[in-house]
């Protein structure tokens, strides 16, 4: 069991906060997105290399998912398994070694031998499973690891998506609600709204935040470039999460630790 103080609450009512008001002001987030239908750019960036198994290691992108039950907290994320051994949880801009080498965020080495995969974080901790091979990717340290699949280029991905993520527990709840709008005509809006109610010692805290932004979208395989209408330019690792058996493309869009649904 995960216990959550009033003081991890905020912190994590902070972390969300820091995304929404980076959308104004162009602060890059972890995350992923999709493709614009008057793309012109020519594609020289790097790309992931694919995911699949090799000698029982996995290799390339994979969203992750992990519920936490002491909190009702659905964890996603992404995890980019290079094959020279690394690993990078929620990268930001892209796969170059620039990129991967500028990282801040949760990232190290990984190994497999057998059915066991360990995993060693910058910080020296250290994580070691067994790892679960399954139609369509792998569990792993109670996660469900999926593999990313590139966008359908004969595609348009213009619509309306809606996420969001809550936590709770003792007395405490964070609820964020995101809004996206991908344009055809590559164009975007978006907004986020974020609420903490913190209850302690027979008292009850309130806080939220909220911010607007809108500019113009491109992707470029796996990573969208977005500028904002003051000019401001921050790259996401983009890809989409579909299921084949609907009409709409993409069902689901993961960008910035947020799983987006069609509307």
């Amino acid at each position: 069991m995960i216990d959550i103080s009033r003081a991890s609450f905020f912190a994590v009512f902070m972390a969300n906060c820091t995304f929404i008001a980076g959308i104004a002001h162009g602060q890059a987030n972890s995350g992923t997105f999709p493709r614009s239908a008057t793309s012109s750019r020519d594609s020289q960036t790097v790309q992931p290399v694919p995911a699949r198994m090799i000698n029982g290691k996995p290799e390339g992108l994979y969203y992750m998912q992990k519920m936490w039950i002491a909190t009702r907290y659905l964890e996603k994320s992404c995890w980019y398994f290079a094959p020279d051994g690394k690993f990078y949880q929620n990268l930001t801009s892209g796969f170059s070694p620039a990129d991967l080498d500028a990282h801040k965020g949760p990232k190290g080495t990984y190994k497999a031998s057998g059915r066991i995969l360990e995993v060693t974080w910058s910080d020296g901790q250290s994580s070691k499973g067994e790892l679960e091979i399954v139609d369509g990717g792998f569990n792993w340290d109670t996660g469900m690891f999926m593999p990313v699949e590139a966008f359908a280029p004969e595609k348009s991905v213009g619509g309306t998506f809606e996420g969001g993520t809550s936590l709770g527990g003792d007395g405490n709840s964070i609820i964020v609600s995101k809004t996206l709008l991908l344009n055809t005509d590559g164009t975007y809006s978006m907004s986020g709204v974020s609420s903490l109610s913190s209850t302690s010692d027979g008292t009850q805290a309130t806080v939220a935040g909220q911010s607007d932004e809108n500019g113009r979208w491109e992707l470029d395989g796996f990573v969208l470039h977005m500028t904002s209408s003051a000019g401001v330019s921050v790259l996401h690792i983009a890809f989409p999460f579909d299921d084949k058996e609907t009409s709409a493309y993409p069902d689901r869009l993961f960008v910035g630790g947020t799983m987006y649904k069609r509307q």
